[in-house]
């Protein structure tokens, strides 16, 4: 636990607009028991209004989704209807509340869980405990892991290839949300166990995040070609709200959740690498010189002297970190972040590459899924055994970092 000190401007101020949207939230609610039992009371031997609530229900539960799945280009809002709506908002139009009973509910969803989190992490109530680890417990609670999801997740699935148009067989969307799936539960158990024999795998898994950062971005803006402004802050909205508002109610450093910073970073330089002469992209010479100029920047930025914290300086308020640990307290502030972006500064390059080739890639894995069973076979066992044989050779090796918390 850490201990939480006087109160920041931004935790007063988070607690009370969490105070007016948990009470709007609970309003709407009541608002919408009330508008419900009328229906209920007045229609209940009328199937034709029954079939209108249903109706009702269900359009609020679509508009559930489409905040879920985030806002289209239709929905986004305009600085007209922002005021309307806060004006609304202030004069307590009931419409207004019912309307927006499902964004209501999410923000006081999330403004519940970053209380819990303040709770646990800045207060008594919950006491700490030590973390310990065993590795058969370890071990048997994968096991079950692996058994319950085998039950559950194992479909087929035909995506669609944005390049091709054809059915993806590898690296589809499906395929790549298992891989994250299957990380994050590594993440979780690593921290929550403690099990620091696994550092090593969980480095290489987080560079397997950036990599698809690289891969995804890459594809989506190579086909889309949507470089607008709305579309880049809708990414860094998702990619950072949540960890803005664990800073402001822990009062943490924005270093502490590293992971998010980094993705912010490479997806800025995936975007200005495809966005600058984005009329070009379809020239390989001209996809060339950009892949070959982010390789050189990289090179340049982190492995020239000075050159990182030269750039980094002005933005040492929001990426500076100063170690509690009494043996790094002279560390100057940008080193945590040139360190844990240093760690992954090529692996981004690395799938923007695998996104620009993988419709040849799939091509070639048609034809060899086409070719005679024999060669097949041959193929699929040679292409096992090399990533066995690699697997095999990194195990006992040790990635040469300094010993940080994850």
């Amino acid at each position: 636990m850490v201990e939480s000190g006087p109160w920041t401007p931004g935790q007063l101020s988070f607690l009370l607009g969490f105070e007016v949207i948990l009470v709007s939230w609970l309003y709407s609610e009541w608002l919408h028991y009330k508008k419900r039992s009328s229906h209920e009371k007045v229609h209940s031997d009328s199937d034709v209004n029954l079939v209108e609530l249903e109706n009702q229900i269900s359009k609020e539960d679509e508009k559930a989704g489409l905040l879920e799945g985030g806002l289209t280009k239709a929905a986004s809002p305009t600085n007209a209807s922002i005021i309307a709506n806060l004006s609304r908002f202030l004069r307590r139009d009931e419409s207004f509340f019912t309307e927006n009973r499902a964004i209501l509910r999410a923000m006081a969803e999330i403004g519940g869980i970053l209380i819990y989190f303040y709770i646990c992490d800045r207060t008594d109530i919950f006491p700490q405990a030590e973390k310990s680890y065993s590795r058969d417990l370890f071990l048997f609670l994968y096991l079950l892991i692996i058994i319950a999801s085998g039950l559950s997740s194992l479909q087929k699935h035909h995506d669609k290839s944005i390049f091709t148009g054809k059915s993806l067989l590898y690296l589809n969307r499906h395929q790549t949300e298992e891989w994250r799936g299957w990380m994050q539960i590594l993440f979780l158990m690593y921290h929550y166990f403690a099990a620091t024999e696994l550092y090593n795998a969980i480095r290489v898994f987080i560079a397997a995040y950036v990599w698809m950062t690289g891969f995804g971005n890459f594809s989506y803006y190579y086909i889309r070609k949507d470089f607008s402004l709305a579309r880049y802050a809708q990414m860094m909205w998702r990619l950072n709200f949540f960890v803005a508002f664990c800073c402001i109610v822990l009062n943490n450093d924005y270093m502490l959740y590293y992971i998010c910073p980094m993705h912010t970073l490479f997806t800025f330089m995936i975007f200005a690498t495809l966005g600058i002469f984005n009329k070009y992209n379809e020239i390989k010479t001209v996809m060339t010189v950009k892949l070959i100029a982010c390789f050189l920047m990289t090179v340049v930025i982190w492995e020239v002297p000075g050159v990182f914290e030269t750039i980094w300086s002005p933005l040492t308020f929001l990426v500076g970190y100063k170690d509690p640990n009494p043996k790094r307290t002279n560390l100057p502030l940008l080193h945590e972040w040139h360190f844990r972006s240093g760690l992954d500064r090529y692996i981004w390059i690395v799938g923007m590459l695998f996104a620009y080739f993988h419709p040849n890639i799939e091509r070639l894995m048609e034809r060899l899924e086409e070719s005679e069973p024999r060669k097949r076979q041959t193929v699929k066992i040679v292409i096992v055994s090399i990533a066995l044989l690699a697997g095999y050779l990194w195990v006992p090796l040790h990635i040469p970092t300094r010993q940080a918390n994850l």
